[in-house]
């Protein structure tokens, strides 16, 4: 991988960046941000890359399918741990 950064999303290839499926990579069961702290024009610049994020995978063939079925599976999780 580039420069060695476990988490990254991508690599760099011959052909340019290849994005790598989360699930090669290890996922934190709980997070926990004091969003007091994040000042209004970051949580506003965070809010909307997510949502331009989202929309990109929504636009790919089959993007609603994976984000239903990651859905799904975070759900799985949850109701074992609880």
């Amino acid at each position: 991988m580039k420069g060695g950064d476990e988490m990254s999303t991508k690599r760099q290839t011959s052909a340019g960046p290849e994005y790598v499926p989360c699930d090669e990579y290890p996922v934190a069961e709980d997070v926990r941000i004091d969003v007091s702290l994040i000042p209004d024009y970051a949580a506003e610049t965070l809010a909307a890359a997510t949502i331009g994020f989202i929309k990109r995978i929504l636009d790919q063939p089959g993007g609603r399918e994976m984000l239903d079925a990651r859905t799904a599976a975070r759900k799985a999780r949850q109701a074992v741990i609880q």
